[in-house]
């Protein structure tokens, strides 16, 4: 993984702490790693729109989730 992106995947982490498993870094990796895979067979496939969009594709989930049960508690 470039530079760019271990320092994209590492404020990814932090704003995911205390994640649903569903939705945790190991999914958004999981996620990551996939569309690489697919990548691999299409043609014209812009890989940084791409490995953006992996790592950052639930980055509010944890927010929302938080807020959710808090309404559902409170």
């Amino acid at each position: 993984m470039e530079e760019e992106y271990r320092q994209l995947k590492t404020i990814v982490e932090k704003e995911m702490e205390g994640a649903s498993p569903a939705h945790d870094i190991s999914h958004v990796m999981r996620v990551y790693n996939l569309c690489l895979e697919l990548a691999n067979h299409e043609p014209n496939v812009d890989l940084d729109v791409l490995r953006t969009a992996a790592l950052l594709h639930d980055i509010a989930r944890t927010k929302e989730d938080k807020h959710n049960r808090s309404k559902d508690t409170g």
